[in-house]
């Protein structure tokens, strides 16, 4: 009680003066820009009308680029995978909130996952950047069944760019999470087959010197977020992939010193 009490009052004192700060959001290269407003920009509206400060949401093309923001503090609010909360910690980011529910991955295939396994010889698998917990899962998944060598595996931008090369034809087999599959038309899903591989959490993490009233404003505003359902976190654990997306980030770092 005591705590909605203080909450309450810290959004209501800084509801009373406005604010010339602009606040970036970073939401990464996970969606597209029109799933990204969608998915967003009614917690931005909400986090900008309790703080009377501008938030901008800001996405990369690619998750190279994406990981360079982080290093370098470009950003103040950050959308990130839940394995990657170990290192963002590490580097001084602190979590805000994270998904309650996860979000499920899928191998999505024109081939029959299960019965079929000499045809995938030659076929294209697509996944999204390697710095992503989907492409560890399909690895290991691939390694599982034996396909490792069957299968030529390329790399996308996005998850979204993953499915367009699927619908395309220029892949036979994807690794996406669920929900982008979902909004395709089921005459369109028809001709898949599909198997889920992971529950995938998230996090906003944000900058260590983020103002408490912003804060307090993104908690306030968490039931405005139209992808899952979020809830305020004080820690991160670290899952079975977090060693592996700490080593990709201190790659990264030392190749920036030399």
């Amino acid at each position: 009680m005591f705590k909605a009490i203080a909450l309450i009052t810290l959004l209501a004192s800084i509801s009373a003066h406005s604010c010339d700060t602009q606040y970036n959001f970073q939401v990464g290269p996970f969606f597209t820009t029109s799933m990204n407003i969608q998915f967003w920009k009614a917690f931005t509206d909400e986090v900008e009308h309790l703080t009377q400060c501008k938030v901008q949401l800001v996405s990369s093309p690619d998750y190279e680029s994406y990981i360079q923001k982080i290093i370098q503090y470009e950003h103040d609010i950050y959308l990130a995978p839940i394995d990657y909360g170990p290192s963002l910690v590490k580097r001084g980011y602190y979590p805000v909130l994270h998904s309650k529910e996860g979000i499920s991955g899928l191998i999505i295939s024109r081939i029959d996952i299960t019965n079929n396994k000499a045809n995938f010889n030659g076929t294209r698998f697509i996944t999204p950047s390697p710095y992503t917990r989907i492409y560890m899962e399909a690895v290991d998944w691939l390694d599982t069944h034996g396909l490792t060598n069957d299968v030529e595996l390329t790399f996308s931008s996005s998850h979204d760019a993953s499915i367009l090369a699927l619908l395309n034809n220029k892949a036979e087999t994807t690794a996406v999470i669920k929900s982008i599959y979902e909004k395709l038309p089921e005459n369109i899903k028809a001709g898949f087959h599909t198997h889920e591989i992971v529950n995938i959490g998230g996090g906003l993490i944000v900058a260590h010197d983020l103002p408490k009233d912003i804060r307090a404003a993104i908690l306030s505003a968490s039931g405005k977020i139209k992808l899952s359902k979020w809830v305020e976190s004080h820690e991160i654990k670290s899952s079975r992939y977090s060693h592996r997306f700490e080593t990709l980030f201190q790659n990264q770092e030392t190749y920036n010193k030399n």
